[in-house]
Formats: structure tokens, sequence, C-alpha cells
């Protein structure tokens, strides 16, 4: 894992697109932390999350776009580049991602002392958003269009059917800060087991062409 996330992050330097993907990054953290803080006793938490899940999954495009090249194709690493790289990858741009909402949820429970329960089960919440996209991830890069339309309908349900309120009803959430240090480890962890099935996706599907659709418009011509 380890030396797969260190060839990971060593390439993304040549990845398509690097600027523009450091410039969204940026400014979506940026937007983050304006409609965090402003907002800090009304906070809901939903949005912030999807703002640090997209950041979450920029490296991991990158380093789709090195795999559309010929050099790559030919590479003896080319099944590395499709497998457990960007399994390794996403899992520590996600990882830090959620440790960036840990911060978050430890600085408004700080300020709000009643709302440990509604913290802990964010971050549980949050963690589960990221393990949907590690998952679609795994699929999307060989089969975009079903991916995408199998994805958006979870994403959804997840959105609209799971509560922080009904996650709080269970007493693993009801005990302080000791809930809240469980709910970190828990969400490590359900980042870690989406990561595993990632990788386990993309062995399953490695003999499968590149999705033409999963590339930027100028990267799909190098696809045969």
């Amino acid at each position: 894992m380890i030396s797969n996330w260190k060839l990971g992050m060593k390439i993304l330097r040549y990845s398509y697109g690097i600027k523009t993907n450091l410039f969204v990054a940026a400014a979506l953290l940026g937007m983050n932390v304006l409609y965090i803080f402003p907002n800090i006793t009304t906070y809901k938490g939903i949005l912030s999350g999807c703002m640090l899940m997209s950041v979450g999954l920029l490296p991991t495009q990158m380093l789709y776009s090195l795999s559309a090249s010929n050099m790559v194709q030919a590479s003896p690493c080319k099944k590395r580049m499709q497998t457990s790289v960007p399994a390794a990858v996403t899992f520590g741009s996600m990882a830090l991602m959620y440790l960036v909402a840990v911060l978050e949820r430890g600085i408004i429970v700080l300020v709000r002392p009643d709302s440990m329960g509604w913290g802990a089960g964010s971050l549980l919440i949050q963690a589960a958003l990221m393990m949907t996209v590690m998952l679609y991830m795994g699929i999307a890069y060989k089969y975009f269009v079903a991916a995408t339309l199998c994805f958006i309908p979870a994403l959804m349900l997840l959105l609209t059917r799971i509560r922080v309120n009904s996650i709080y009803e269970w007493n693993l959430l009801r005990h302080g800060w000791f809930s809240f240090g469980m709910a970190i480890i828990l969400g490590l962890a359900a980042l870690a087991a989406g990561a595993l099935l990632q990788y386990f996706l993309t062995l399953l599907l490695y003999r499968v062409p590149l999705s033409k659709a999963a590339q930027v418009a100028p990267l799909r011509r190098e696809l045969l």
C-alpha cells in the first residue's frame, strides 16, 4: 500500500491538467472554510462533505489521465497504474480530507458542546459518502456511463435517507468525546474497506479498455 501510494504521488506531477486540478482543489477548500465558520452555529455539514469528497477524488482523476498515454499502456507498470496505485492514492486523499472533516467537526463541537452526537454522526455519514465515491471510482474509468447512472441515485439515496439524528440514536454516539473518537476510528476503517473494494473492482475490470468518456476531451484521442 505505501509503495503504491509513493509511486502514485511521485508520478502525479506528470498528469494532465495538474495546475487546473490544484486550483480547483484550493478553491473548494477555500469555499469550504468560508461556508463553515460564518455559519458555525447553524452548520449542517452536507455541502461541506461534498466539497471535501470532490477534493479527495481529484488525485485519482489525475492519475488515470496518465493511463491514457501510449507510454503507460506499453509499460510493465500498466496493471499497477490501473489497480493498486489508484486505490492507494484514493485512500490517501480521502483519508486526508476525512481528517479535515474531523478538524472542522471538532471545532464546531468545542463551540457547541451540545452538538457532540451530531458531530460523531456526521463523521460517519462523511465516511459513507467517501466510501460510495471510492466504489464508483473502481468502476467509472472502465464503464463511465453505467457507473455514473448507478452512482447518482445511490448518492441521492444516501443523502436523503441517512440522517444524523438516526445515527445519534445509537448508544455508541452518546458518550461525549469517546463517541467522537469512535466515529473517527470507524470512519477511517470504512475508508480502508472502500479502498480494498475499489482495488478488487479494478482487478476485476482490469482487462476492460479505459472508457473514453471518463477522460477529458484532449485525452480521448489517445485511447484506441
